[in-house]
């Protein structure tokens, strides 16, 4: 990887990150760019005929439902145009996939009720809203918050 600066007084400042494909180690790279610029990432959301920008961080869990996909905050839902797949893949390393319909903000979890012969039950800090994580995806969920909150 090489790294190379531009100086032009007259354009404004912009990263420009040329990469083959976005791995997980260019999303990092992008996510220690924005926290050291200090800028929040947002998603567009909408709801009837409105459309929000939202601070990543305030989302709980993204869901399927049939053919929408339902975005989750505290104290309310909206709706966004793109497959969980498109989203796992723009998405900072906090959001975890915990089942086939389902991913959820590692950040916002308060506690996870484990069930291993059925789905186990993500409680989120702030709302009695809670999310489904399959037993498949149990074992990497566990990880994952422990990784992301530094749990021994």
């Amino acid at each position: 990887m090489k790294l190379s600066f531009d100086i032009s007084p007259d354009n404004d400042e912009e990263i420009i990150i040329k990469c083959k494909s976005l791995t997980e180690e260019m999303r990092i790279l992008g996510e220690a760019i924005n926290g050291a610029l200090g800028q929040k990432q947002r998603l567009n959301v909408f709801r009837d005929d409105i459309d929000y920008y939202i601070d990543l961080s305030k989302f709980l869990f993204f869901e399927s439902d049939s053919s929408k996909i339902i975005a989750h905050t505290a104290g309310n839902f909206y709706f966004t145009d793109m497959r969980l797949y498109e989203l796992e893949t723009l998405l900072p390393r906090n959001f975890i996939r915990i089942s086939k319909s389902c991913i959820i903000n590692a950040s916002a979890v308060s506690a996870v009720k484990k069930n291993l012969a059925g789905a186990s039950t993500v409680y989120f800090a702030g709302t009695d809203k809670v999310a489904y994580a399959s037993r498949s995806y149990f074992k990497n969920l566990c990880q994952r918050i422990g990784d992301i909150r530094n749990i021994i």
